[in-house]
C-alpha cells in the first residue's frame, strides 16, 4: 500500500480500480473535473471505508478461496500503518461478509462452520468490549454477487444508528424448511432478536436513524425499532430492487431493474427518491453493481455473461446534476465515502 497524498476529512472518497492501473485505488473526487488518486493498493479485495482516513480489507486466494486460509486487515491511512483485525484456516462463502458500525468503533461478520448437521454460520459482534456470537443460522443457498464483490448477497449492516443490525440472506434464495429465520434484526446491546421473517427480500437502512426498507410484492415496507412495518411506496409492484444502495443524502436509493424499453434480459441502472416517493431509470444502457461514486456521481457497468461470477465491462457514470451517462476508465467499485449524511 502506497499513500503519496492521503486523504482527508471533507473529501469525497472512493475505492475502486481504473482501467490500466495497477490495482485498487482511493480516488478523490472533491473535484469531479480533476480527480487525484490518494492511495494504491496492490492486493486485497472487499474493501471497505471505516471512515475517510481508514480503510479495511479481505486478503484471500480469490477466486479459489475455497479452504485456503484468510484475514481482514485494517489500514491507517495518515500512518500508513496495517493491522490484524481477525484471521480463518478456512475460507467459504461467506467468510469475506463484514460490516462496520458509522462510528468505526464495531465490526458485525459470519463464520463459515461446516462442522454442525446442518452447515451453519455464526453471526458475530466485535466490539471494545470483546467478540460475541449473537446467533447460529444455517447457509442455506447463495449465489454470486453481481455487484462484482465476489461469491455472497448476503446483507449484513448496522443501522445508521448502531443501535441495530440486520443480516438477510440473498434475495429469492431456497431455503429448506429447517432452516432458521433467513431475514434478521438484533439490538447490538444484548443481541436480542427484535424482527425477523420467514423469507427475505430487497433489504436497506436509510437515513440517520434505525429504519429499515424491505420490498413484500406491492409495496415496499418500512420498519422502526417500536416495532411498526408499515408500507413505504404502495406501487412497488411496478419494479424490483435488485442490489439496492443507499445513498449518503439519507433519502436516494440506486437499484437495477428491467429496462422500461423491454430489452430482454437486460437490466438498467434506476434511482428511488424515497421523499418524494418516485423512481426513474437513469440510462437506457445495461447497468449492474449501481453504486454512488459521490452524492451526485453514480456508477454502473455491463457484465460479462456466462461463469458463476460476472465480470463488469462497459462502466459508465450517470451524473444527477445534468442527467449525461459517460464512459468511465473506472472499472470496478468497491465502496465510497461518506456513508451518511453529516459524514466527513
Amino acid at each position: 500500500m502506497a499513500c503519496p497524498s492521503p486523504p482527508a476529512a471533507g473529501e469525497k472518497l472512493a475505492l475502486v480500480t481504473l482501467r490500466g492501473g495497477p490495482g485498487v485505488v482511493i480516488r478523490d473526487l472533491t473535484d469531479q473535473a480533476h480527480p487525484v488518486t490518494r492511495c494504491t493498493f496492490s492486493t486485497g479485495w472487499r474493501f471497505r471505508f471505516i471512515t475517510a482516513t481508514r480503510v479495511s480489507y479481505v486478503a484471500e486466494r480469490w477466486p479459489n478461496y475455497g479452504s485456503a486460509p484468510g484475514a481482514l486487515y485494517v489500514v491507517d491511512l495518515t500512518t500508513q500503518t496495517t493491522s490484524l483485525v481477525r484471521a480463518w484456516e478456512n475460507s467459504g462463502i461467506y467468510s469475506h461478509v463484514y460490516a462496520w458500525n458509522p462510528e468505526g468503533t464495531m465490526l458485525t461478520y459470519v463464520t463459515d462452520d461446516h462442522l454442525g448437521a446442518p452447515d451453519s454460520l455464526r453471526w458475530h459482534i466485535l466490539s471494545p468490549a470483546g467478540d460475541r456470537t449473537v446467533a447460529t443460522l444455517s447457509i442455506g443457498e447463495d449465489s454470486c454477487d453481481i455487484t462484482f464483490e465476489g461469491p455472497s448477497r448476503t446483507f449484513l449492516a448496522f443501522s445508521p444508528d448502531s443501535r441495530y443490525v440486520g443480516f438477510a440472506r440473498p434475495p429469492w434464495g431456497q431455503y429448506r424448511p429447517e432452516d432458521s429465520l433467513p431475514f434478521q434484526v438484533r439490538r447490538v446491546s444484548d443481541g436480542k432478536l427484535v424482527f425477523s421473517q420467514s423469507t427475505t427480500a430487497p433489504t436497506f437502512w436509510l437515513g440517520n436513524a434505525a429504519n429499515l426498507f424491505i420490498q413484500n410484492h406491492l409495496s415496499l415496507q418500512e420498519w422502526d425499532p417500536s416495532g411498526h412495518l408499515q408500507d413505504g411506496v404502495t406501487d412497488a409492484n411496478h419494479w424490483r430492487l435488485i442490489n439496492p444502495v443507499p445513498g449518503p443524502d439519507g433519502k436516494n436509493v440506486l437499484f437495477s431493474d428491467q429496462s422500461l424499453d423491454h430489452s430482454v434480459g437486460m437490466f438498467s441502472p434506476w434511482s428511488l427518491d424515497l421523499s418524494s416517493r418516485t423512481n426513474r431509470q437513469l440510462a437506457y444502457k445495461e447497468g449492474y453493481g449501481v453504486s454512488f461514486l459521490t452524492p451526485t456521481l453514480v456508477w454502473f457497468a455491463a457484465i460479462q455473461h456466462g461463469g458463476y461470477c460476472p465480470d463488469p465491462t462497459k462502466p459508465y457514470v450517470y451524473d444527477f446534476a445534468d442527467g449525461t451517462v459517460t464512459p468511465s476508465i473506472i472499472t470496478r467499485f468497491f465502496d465510497s465515502w461518506p456513508h451518511l449524511p453529516g459524514q466527513s
